[in-house]
C-alpha cells in the first residue's frame, strides 16, 4: 500500500466510521446518478447537441448548389403599333456555373464546422461533468462539516452546562463560563453559516442537474482513496491528446484557412451558359397589285456571359480572411498555454493540498486524540477536572475541521485536474 493510500485510508477512518454519508433524505444522490441526469438534462448542454442539428443543416446547404437553372422566354410584336404582323418568339434555359473550386471549399468549411460543433458539446459535457462533481462534493463536504460542528455544539453545551455547576458551588471563576458561552454561541454561529452554505451549494447542484426543484435532500459518496498523481508532462500529454476544446482550436484553424480558399477563389468569376431558341416572323412589302410576303426564321443561340475581374478582385475578403487565420492560429497557442497553466495549477494545489491533509491525519489529529486520553486518564487520578476533558474533546472537533477543510481543498483540486487532463468523472 502506498503512503499516499495509506493516509486517505486514516484520514477516513477519523472522519467517520463509514465513507457513505446521508442525512435526513429519504433518496440520497450519488455522484453517478447526478452525472447521468446532468448530462441528459443539462438546459445548456441540450443547447449545445441542437447546434449540431444547425451544422449539419448547413452542410446540407453547402453540398446543394446555389444556383437554379433560368427559364427565359419573351414575345416581341408590332400589334398596336405598326400593324404589319411582326413578331418573335424567343425561349431560353440558362445556369450559373461555379469556377475556381467554391463549391469544394464551401463544403469543407461546412464539414468542418459539424465536427465543430461535435466537440462543442463534448466539451461542454466536459466542463459540466466537472461542475458537478464540484457542486457534488462540496455538498457533500459541507454535509460532513455540519455533522462535525452538531457534535461540537453538543460538547459546547456541556462545557458550558458544567461551568455553570461549578461557579454555583464556587469552584470555578464567572469568567469561565462566560468563555463556554462564547464558544456555544460561536460554534451556533458557525452551524447558521454551514446551513446557508450547504442550502447554496445544493441550490447549485439542482441548477446543474436541470431539476426544478430539490428532489434529493442530501448526496451520499462511495469514496475510495485517489491513486497517485502521475508525473506532469504524462498530465501534460493527455490533456493534449484528450482536450476537446484544443482540437476545436484546432478545427477552427482549418476553417479560417478553407475560408482562406474560398475567398482567393472568389476573385474568379463564375460563368453562365444558356442556350436559346428563337423563331420570328417578318412581312416584307411587294408591289401593290400583290399580297405581303412573309419570312419565318428560327434560331438557336448558345450564350455565354462572364464576368470581368478588374476592378473588384475580392482583396479586401481575402485580406480579411488571412487575418482570421492568423487569429485563429494564435487562439490555438493561448489555449495550449492555458491548458498547461491548468494542469499544473491543479497538480501543484493537489500535492499541496495532499501535504496538508497528511500532516493533520499523521500527526495533528492523533496529538488532538491522544490529548483526550491523557486528559481522561488524569481525570481518573484526580489530575483534571472536567472541564479540561470537554476542551480537549473540542479541540480535538476543531483539527478534524481542518481536516475536513484539507480533504475538501484536495478534492477541488483533484476534480480540476480531471478536468484539465480531459478526464473528467463519468455516469
Amino acid at each position: 500500500m502506498s503512503a499516499r493510500s495509506a493516509w486517505l485510508i486514516l484520514t477516513l477512518a477519523w472522519l467517520a466510521p463509514g465513507v457513505a454519508v446521508t442525512m435526513d433524505a429519504p433518496a440520497p444522490l450519488t455522484l453517478r446518478e447526478a452525472l447521468r441526469l446532468g448530462l441528459a438534462r443539462n438546459p445548456e448542454l441540450e443547447t449545445m447537441r441542437r447546434q449540431l442539428e444547425v451544422a449539419a443543416g448547413k452542410l446540407r446547404t453547402a453540398l446543394t448548389r446555389p444556383y437554379n437553372p433560368e427559364l427565359d422566354a419573351g414575345v416581341t410584336t408590332d400589334k398596336g403599333l405598326s400593324d404589319e404582323g411582326q413578331r418573335e418568339l424567343e425561349l431560353g434555359i440558362s445556369q450559373q456555373i461555379e469556377t475556381g473550386g467554391k463549391r469544394r471549399h464551401r463544403v469543407g468549411t461546412a464539414r468542418l464546422e459539424l465536427e465543430q460543433a461535435r466537440l462543442g458539446a463534448e466539451d461542454r459535457a466536459r466542463i459540466l461533468s466537472g461542475e458537478i462533481a464540484l457542486a457534488f462534493y462540496r455538498t457533500y463536504f459541507l454535509q460532513r462539516r455540519l455533522s462535525l460542528n452538531e457534535e461540537a455544539v453538543g460538547i459546547s453545551r456541556s462545557v458550558e452546562r458544567i461551568a455553570k455547576g461549578r461557579a454555583e458551588l464556587g469552584d470555578l471563576p464567572s469568567v469561565e463560563v462566560s468563555l463556554a458561552e462564547v464558544s456555544r454561541e460561536k460554534r451556533a454561529a458557525e452551524a447558521v453559516g454551514l446551513e446557508a452554505d450547504l442550502a447554496s451549494a445544493r441550490v447549485t447542484l439542482e441548477s446543474l442537474l436541470g431539476l426544478p426543484e430539490t428532489t434529493a435532500s442530501s448526496v451520499t459518496a462511495d469514496w475510495s482513496p485517489a491513486a497517485q498523481t502521475p508525473p506532469e508532462q504524462e498530465l501534460l500529454d493527455a490533456a493534449t491528446r484528450s482536450r476537446p476544446d484544443l482540437r476545436q482550436r484546432e478545427l477552427a484553424v482549418r476553417v479560417a484557412e478553407e475560408q482562406l480558399a474560398l475567398q482567393k477563389a472568389g476573385r474568379h468569376p463564375d460563368v453562365k451558359a444558356g442556350l436559346f431558341y428563337s423563331r420570328g416572323t417578318d412581312v416584307i412589302d411587294a408591289q401593290a397589285s400583290l399580297p405581303p410576303l412573309t419570312d419565318r426564321d428560327e434560331l438557336v443561340t448558345l450564350r455565354l456571359n462572364v464576368g470581368l475581374p478588374i476592378v473588384n478582385r475580392n482583396q479586401g475578403e481575402i485580406l480579411a480572411a488571412k487575418a482570421s487565420v492568423g487569429v485563429a492560429r494564435s487562439q490555438l497557442e493561448s489555449l495550449r498555454l492555458e491548458v498547461r497553466r491548468q494542469v499544473r495549477d491543479a497538480r501543484e494545489r493537489g500535492l499541496r493540498a495532499a501535504q496538508r491533509c497528511r500532516l493533520y491525519s499523521e500527526r495533528v489529529v492523533p496529538v488532538s486524540a491522544r490529548n483526550v486520553e491523557v486528559a481522561e486518564r488524569a481525570y481518573r487520578t484526580g489530575l483534571a477536572d472536567t472541564l479540561q476533558i470537554l476542551k480537549a474533546q473540542d479541540d480535538l472537533i476543531d483539527v478534524r475541521q481542518r481536516l475536513l477543510e484539507a480533504l475538501w481543498d484536495h478534492e477541488q483540486a483533484r476534480i480540476a485536474l480531471d478536468t484539465a487532463t480531459g478526464h473528467p468523472p463519468a455516469p
